[in-house]
């Protein structure tokens, strides 16, 4: 195997992992949408989910413009906010963005998801 064809492969794995985890998390019900706050990644996708009164479960996907050359990643957030509203369009504090699991990975981590997903 010749290294242009490696690094093609390398190139399709990174999307079909990400398209893997798109499905999963379009699966478990979160919203899609794009963060134009910059609490995560500014204009990349936010995946988001209410679990509580004033706690979102969040993915956030900072590579998503360049999945090839940088790789899939995304990364598990635990989010405070009063409302939806308040989340997706205010800067938030640090106090209210707690990472759970940065470079989340489904194979590795879905325990941590299911755990966290278990307090409510």
């Amino acid at each position: 195997m010749t290294k242009a064809e490696i690094l093609k492969n390398q190139k399709e794995k990174q999307v079909e992992l990400c398209n893997e985890f798109i499905t999963f998390v379009k699966n478990e019900g979160f919203i899609e949408t794009i963060d134009k706050v910059g609490n995560f990644s500014t204009n990349m996708p936010l995946f988001y989910k209410k679990v509580s009164e004033n706690v979102f479960l969040a993915f956030n996907i900072p590579t998503f413009g360049n999945i090839k050359k940088h790789g899939f990643c995304a990364d598990f957030w635990k989010v405070v906010a009063k409302s939806e509203i308040e989340f997706l369009n205010l800067k938030l504090e640090n106090k209210n963005l707690l990472d759970l699991r940065l470079g989340f990975n489904l194979e590795r981590d879905l325990k941590i998801y299911e755990e966290e997903l278990s307090k409510y």
